[in-house]
């Protein structure tokens, strides 16, 4: 993916588009939703960062919407599509801050996407910041 490209050549902030405050992150990780579904999740990320975190990833790949944002007490989720990779930017009360491949197209830039939050979560030491 040509967006990671620019990571060293950039400080984080205006890699990511949000500053690192991330006492309460523990991880990224990377699994399976209950449908099978491939997805990248920071579970300790509070409902109050999701729009930070979906605009900067939607910035980085240039991802253009797909779908209507839906919003509520627990849960926010709105779909996204780059090419024909379609994807889903979400965050509930259960899982916290989701990203879900829609699509077989969407695997390689789920990955991207993942190195990107690694990236934006954690020093070149993989330490927090």
């Amino acid at each position: 993916m040509a967006g990671l490209v620019l990571l060293h050549h950039m400080s984080r902030v205006e890699l990511c588009g949000f500053y690192p405050e991330w006492v309460n992150i523990v991880n990224v990780k990377y699994q399976l939703d209950a449908s099978g579904r491939r997805v990248v999740e920071v579970h300790d990320l509070s409902a109050s960062r999701y729009q930070e975190f979906r605009d900067a990833i939607v910035r980085q790949f240039d991802l253009q919407v797909a779908g209507e944002l839906v919003q509520g007490m627990d849960e926010a989720f709105q779909d996204f599509s780059h090419n024909e990779a379609i994807l889903g930017i979400e965050w509930d009360i259960w899982s916290g801050f989701i990203v879900v491949a829609r699509n077989d197209q969407a695997e390689e830039l789920l990955e991207s996407i993942g190195r990107f939050l690694e990236h934006c979560l954690h020093d070149s030491d993989g330490k927090r910041d």
